[in-house]
C-alpha cells in the first residue's frame, strides 16, 4: 500500500529531479505498468490510456520499485490489448526491469507477435540460452547482442528503442545497435505480451518483471537512465518542462 509518506517522498525526489539537467519527457507514452497493485489479476496502465493488463498465473513479489510480478513459465504471462495497434511516428520503445529465476531456454521479457502480418515476433526483447540479450525490431529477424552476458538472480533494466536505427540498453548503457527489420514498423492487432517470448507458453519467462513501459518514439539515453534511476512514479512526477506535475490521475492514491 502506498502511504502518504511515500507520496511525499516521491514528491520530494521529483522536486530534486526537476532541477537536474534533463527530465524524462512522457510525451508519446503508450502504456506503463508499475505492478504495485500487490494482488488480483489486473495491472493498471498508469499512462492514462486505459491499456490495463491481465495477469495470468503470476505471483506478486517485491520489485525494484514497489511490487513486481513473478512469471513461472508455462502459460504464465501478462497481456494488454491495443498497445501495439498504432505506431504513428514509425518509432517505438519497449522497456522493463527483469530478473531471471531459472533459464532453461530462450525467455521473453516483452513481445508483440501478429501471425496475420506474415509471421511471428515483430517486437521482442528476450534473453537467449547463453544469457545474452536477444531481440526482434519490426520483423522476425532474430538478433543476439554479442559480448554481453546476464546472470540469474540479478535485476537488469532492459530497453529497446527503434526509429529506423535500433539501440539496446542494459542498465542504462548501449550494448547493441542495429537497423530496424521493417520500414514502416508494423501495427499489431494482437496484444502486448509480458513474460513470454512469442505467444503464451512459447519461450515463457521463469523470473520477475517490474516497471514495463511502451513509447511511440525512441527515448534518449538520458531518458533511459532517468527511468532506470528514478522509477516510473517519481519520473512521472516531473513533466517535460522540468516542473513538478504529479500525475495523480491513473496513480491510485491507496497504493
Amino acid at each position: 500500500m502506498r502511504t502518504l509518506a511515500s507520496w511525499c517522498l516521491a514528491a520530494a525526489m521529483a522536486a530534486a529531479l526537476a532541477t537536474s539537467a534533463y527530465a524524462l519527457d512522457f510525451d508519446g507514452l503508450i502504456a506503463a505498468y508499475t505492478y504495485d497493485e500487490g494482488s488480483g489479476d489486473t495491472a493498471e496502465d498508469i499512462s492514462g490510456n486505459g491499456f490495463d493488463g491481465t495477469i495470468v498465473d503470476g505471483n506478486w513479489v517485491t520489485g525494484v520499485f514497489g511490487e513486481a510480478i513473478e512469471f513461472t513459465g508455462g502459460q504464465s504471462h501478462m497481456f494488454a490489448d491495443g498497445v501495439l495497434s498504432s505506431v504513428p511516428n514509425n518509432a517505438i520503445t519497449l522497456g522493463a526491469w527483469f530478473q531471471l529465476q531459472d533459464h532453461p531456454a530462450y525467455e521473453g521479457i516483452i513481445g508483440g507477435s501478429d501471425p496475420d502480418l506474415g509471421g511471428c515476433c515483430q517486437y521482442r526483447i528476450m534473453i537467449e540460452p547463453g544469457f545474452a540479450p536477444f531481440y526482434n525490431a519490426g520483423a522476425h529477424t532474430d538478433v543476439t547482442v554479442a559480448g554481453v552476458v546476464t546472470e540469474g538472480g540479478v535485476w537488469y533494466h532492459y530497453v529497446m528503442t527503434i526509429d529506423g536505427d535500433v539501440k539496446i540498453y542494459l542498465d542504462g548503457e548501449v550494448v547493441g545497435e542495429g537497423i530496424a527489420a521493417a520500414d514502416p514498423l508494423p501495427e499489431l492487432a494482437t496484444p502486448l505480451l509480458v513474460g513470454t517470448g512469442e505467444s503464451p507458453g512459447t519461450w515463457p519467462l521463469f523470473g520477475l518483471v517490474d516497471e514495463v513501459v511502451v513509447f511511440d518514439r525512441a527515448i534518449s539515453e538520458d531518458e533511459v537512465n532517468e527511468l532506470k534511476d528514478s522509477g516510473l512514479v517519481v519520473a512521472m512526477a516531473v513533466d517535460a518542462r522540468g516542473k513538478l506535475a504529479l500525475q495523480w490521475a491513473g496513480l491510485k492514491s491507496d497504493r
